[in-house]
């Protein structure tokens, strides 16, 4: 029996080799390679964006498709949109609904998803269907607004 270098070997005490079948288990070289690195090394090197990024473009994909109707949930129940154009950047800028003092606020979606939204640019953004915005938003840097 040939068997690669990345394959343990075959058990033959467990269930399903009783049955006939031999059981090999995976073993992952590359997790043990990147042990020693911290874990933002390990996510550039496998160009992997960390999970504060990916959670952040998600919820901005959402706001996306709230203000385009292309969710349940109203707009107006979370965000006003600006009705003023002498702002700069692009033409949905968006105000919080109501202002909070409280710390326990400032984690709510509403409040961590306004002023990355307000900040994206206009000539990088593309707010013509939501597949274009979702390319276009993997053309962002958004570590800018992560806490690590």
């Amino acid at each position: 029996m040939v068997r690669a270098s990345h394959f343990s070997k075959t058990t033959k005490n467990s269930s399903s080799a009783r049955n006939g079948y031999p059981v090999t288990r995976f073993r992952n070289r590359t997790s043990t390679q990147f042990q020693r690195y911290p874990k933002a090394k390990r996510l550039e090197v496998l160009g992997i964006d960390s999970l504060e990024i990916r959670r952040l473009r998600y919820d901005l994909v959402f706001v996306y498709k709230m203000l385009f109707g292309l969710a349940d949930l109203k707009f107006s129940d979370y965000f006003v949109l600006r009705t003023s154009s002498t702002t700069r950047g692009h033409d949905y800028k968006l105000f919080f609904l109501a202002y909070s003092r409280l710390n326990v606020r400032k984690h709510f979606f509403s409040e961590r998803v306004v002023p990355v939204w307000n900040n994206l640019e206009s000539n990088v953004i593309n707010f013509s269907n939501i597949n274009r915005f979702k390319s276009s938003l993997l053309h962002c840097n958004l570590s800018r607004y992560t806490h690590f």
